[in-house]
């Protein structure tokens, strides 16, 4: 996984520094629990995250264009992920 995460680093910050309008999605292990709509930020990055979530939170990202130039670490939480994107991002 070593070389997985130094070329995803590379990656990301190719793409911080390419002057593009970016969010980066990095959530905690996916799994394939049904989705809740709701999550939570998180600095340590580890926990669990339904992939339904994540897409939606993709989605979301498109139009809230407060999570743009933001990285977000996501886990499930309680807040609505859209209104997540707004407040916290």
């Amino acid at each position: 996984m070593g070389d997985y995460y130094t070329a995803k680093n590379m990656a990301d910050q190719h793409l911080i520094h390419s002057g593009l309008d970016y969010t980066l999605i990095e959530p905690g292990s996916l799994t394939e629990d049904e989705g809740t709509g709701h999550i939570e930020f998180s600095h340590s990055g580890s926990g669990k995250m339904p992939i339904h979530d994540v897409a939606r939170c993709l989605v979301d990202c498109i139009d809230t264009r407060q999570s743009i130039g933001h990285a977000c670490n996501i886990l499930c939480g309680d807040t609505p992920i859209r209104e997540a994107l707004i407040d916290g991002a």
